[in-house]
């Protein structure tokens, strides 16, 4: 398909580092990130980038294709590993998680037409149509002053890793307030992007305008100067709920930042269960917030988990939602 007039969609996910304290087995977290990254290949819209910013390029990740864009950051002193709950500064997570959406975001803004861009998470899964959803909502001017869309509605998936390091799912629960338990529950426009990480500075794009040219491996080093200017510029303001870093690094109270409309199907799935989680469950099923069981082929297939064929009747509904949701929108604006 011919992609030449479709804008873009960008996919960003920041990856911890090797030592950091939380990380039990870097092979598991290299493994889910596999799986997540080869699921994002599946969307049904076309023009989808995907950025991810870590520290250790997996062997495998040229194998991806030229939609894929490792940045890395190994070796700056901007992105540390946290050494211990009690040695890391205050907000280290949803820091080290906002930079690094900043820098892929940035990259993302520069060298893709990108309409919309999502920050998530390297263990979870997103709708394959959502990208193509989203493309439709948007098309009227109209809606200009939204900042984006909202997934409150999403899955809990229990997966396990064998010893040699092959994923299994176990079980998958759709559950209430997904945008409350998972990172992965933001679409940004790019308007909104521009406008915020300008709040920075206004010369932000200015100062990474300068990148090399990704290898072999489909990696790029990150320039250490722009980082430090960037860590330099936003460090004051880290732990204020309204700085922008902070709210790029969690995924609640995004209220004081951005307008969003809720997504109207399940739009993203929360991988659970490979020990090297991040928050109060450790990357446990959030149970009390099961609504009901989720069939897995179901969620092989609409999840990105497995190769299918999807034709015109089964986008129509994707478009028909897209279509009905932006004239509401327009309609309620009138």
């Amino acid at each position: 398909m011919n992609t030449m007039h479709n804008p873009g969609f960008a996919f960003v996910i920041p990856v911890v580092h090797p030592e950091d304290y939380k990380v039990k087995d870097y092979r598991c977290i290299e493994a889910v990130l596999k799986r997540t990254l080869e699921s994002l290949n599946r969307q049904t819209y076309p023009a989808i980038s995907v950025i991810v910013v870590g520290h250790r390029v997996p062997s495998w990740f040229a194998e991806l294709g030229d939609r894929y864009t490792f940045l890395d950051v190994s070796d700056n002193p901007v992105f540390t590993a946290r050494p211990s709950k009690e040695g890391a500064r205050k907000h280290a997570r949803q820091i080290d998680k906002g930079l690094k959406y900043t820098v892929g975001l940035l990259y993302a803004l520069q060298h893709h037409d990108i309409r919309f861009a999502m920050p998530m998470d390297a263990d979870d899964y997103v709708n394959v149509h959502l990208a193509l959803y989203l493309q439709t909502y948007f098309q009227s001017a109209r809606l200009e002053k939204l900042s984006g869309a909202l997934i409150h509605k999403g899955l809990n998936v229990k997966l396990s890793i064998t010893p040699d390091y092959e994923i299994t799912y176990e079980s998958a629960y759709k559950i209430r307030n997904f945008n409350e338990a998972c990172g992965s529950c933001r679409i940004f426009t790019r308007t909104a992007l521009e406008n915020s990480l300008r709040l920075i500075d206004p010369d932000i794009e200015a100062r990474f305008r300068y990148w090399s040219t990704p290898d072999e491996s489909r990696s790029l080093k990150v320039s250490l100067e722009a980082t430090q200017w960037l860590d330099q510029q936003t460090r004051d303001t880290y732990a204020e709920r309204n700085s922008i870093i902070n709210a790029l690094g969690r995924h609640g109270w995004q209220e004081d930042f951005f307008r969003f409309f809720r997504l109207p199907f399940l739009g993203a799935a929360q991988g659970c269960g490979h020990n090297n989680h991040e928050g109060q469950r450790q990357g446990t099923v959030d149970y009390a917030r099961i609504i009901k069981p989720y069939p897995l082929p179901k969620f092989y297939r609409e999840f990105g988990l497995e190769a299918a064929t999807f034709g015109p009747m089964d986008l129509l509904p994707y478009r028909m939602m897209g279509a009905i949701a932006q004239f509401t929108a327009w309609r309620d604006r009138m």
